[in-house]
């Protein structure tokens, strides 16, 4: 008996969906169970930056941005290939073997993404691990919180000043953004090898997308953006290697990298993660004080950090446009995919567990 052509792929196609299945079943336990998804981060989620991150580790450029370049290489092949098995004399069979490629990639890419880094979004929040009490701030809550980080920024200036000459190169800054990750991992429980953070080479391009960094699920790689202003630079490189020690929420990476650069003894780690930190505390500080009384509390920051944060807003809004506005409408719907529902709001809540950590040091 003839049988029917492609009958003896239904357990093939079948099988393409398996990583799929596991996906939706990893991510369901870690929705449901926090503590299962805080087990996983700690016992199972390791594994990858001391595997895959080693090995990726080896190439000396961003091997991510080189994938979304052969990506984008491959569509326009692929759309190409298409256009042509469709209009060809085995179109119904080309389709076929298209439909089951592009299926079978994007389920093991979607089951990738769950093991490094979808089910991690789940886990435990850093402040209930560490009995950071979250609530609302006072006005005098964060008028204090300000001028502490402005007294810290103004420490590091002084520290760094006498050293302008001699900043740190990019490999240096690189070399010490894991150290400083490092010895906060001794304190809070995060993986001890960071491989080594990468300069993207079209930085141009994530300018004008709004971008500082991206941490790569895919080859555990944390890349950042050279082009932006100095000065930012260490905090956004520890922000990426957060997302490599498995802590995913936007809020926690950036608290987590304000506490690497304040701890760091490079002084302009110190100040990079204080003028992160101001940034955020003088935007919620904005929605509670009068424009007045704003003014003149921006008026005690060291005259140096006013004009770094002059500089990075003028650098920034020569990229403002459409780009970045539909790339922080993709970002923000990402975010609320894997269940932070507060999408790109999400970063400015940095300001919530400072407070907390200020209090819990006190």
């Amino acid at each position: 008996m003839n049988q029917r052509p492609g009958a003896r792929r239904g357990p093939r196609a079948a099988v393409c969906f398996i990583p799929l299945a596991l996906s939706a079943a990893l991510l369901a336990a870690a929705r449901s169970s926090p503590a299962w998804a805080e087990w996983y981060a700690g016992h199972i989620y390791p594994v990858f930056p001391y595997t895959i991150g080693r090995l990726c580790a080896l190439f000396p450029f961003s091997l991510f941005e080189f994938l979304l370049l052969a990506l984008g290489a491959g569509a326009l092949l692929l759309t190409g290939w298409t256009l042509l098995a469709l209009t060809g004399p085995a179109a119904e069979r080309g389709t076929g073997r298209l439909l089951f490629r592009v299926c079978a990639a994007l389920s093991a890419a979607l089951l990738i993404f769950t093991l490094t880094g979808g089910v991690n979004y789940s886990r435990e929040t850093f402040a209930a691990r560490y009995s950071l009490q979250i609530r609302e701030s006072s006005p005098e809550e964060l008028r204090a919180l300000y001028r502490e980080l402005a007294a810290e920024a103004g420490e590091a200036l002084a520290a760094l000043e006498p050293a302008a000459e001699e900043r740190a190169t990019g490999r240096e800054t690189e070399d010490e953004a894991r150290r400083a990750m490092a010895a906060l991992g001794r304190r809070y429980s995060l993986i001890s090898y960071y491989p080594p953070p990468k300069p993207v080479l079209f930085s141009s391009a994530m300018s004008w997308l709004g971008i500082s960094g991206i941490f790569s699920p895919f080859t555990l790689e944390a890349n950042y953006n050279s082009d932006m202003p100095d000065f930012q630079i260490p905090c956004a490189i520890c922000h990426e290697l957060a997302h490599v020690s498995g802590y995913m929420r936007e809020d926690e990476a950036g608290f987590i990298s304000y506490l690497a650069c304040r701890a760091s003894p490079e002084a302009a780690f110190r100040y990079s993660g204080a003028m992160f930190a101001l940034s955020h505390v003088l935007n919620a500080l904005g929605g509670v004080v009068s424009p007045e009384e704003y003014g003149a509390l921006y008026a005690e920051l060291p005259a140096a950090a006013a004009a770094d944060f002059r500089r990075a807003g003028e650098y920034w809004r020569r990229f403002a446009g459409r780009a970045a506005d539909i790339q922080t409408r993709a970002n923000d719907a990402y975010l609320r995919a894997n269940a932070q529902e507060n999408g790109v709001r999400g970063y400015g809540q940095v300001v919530d567990l400072l407070l907390a950590w200020r209090r819990a040091e006190q």
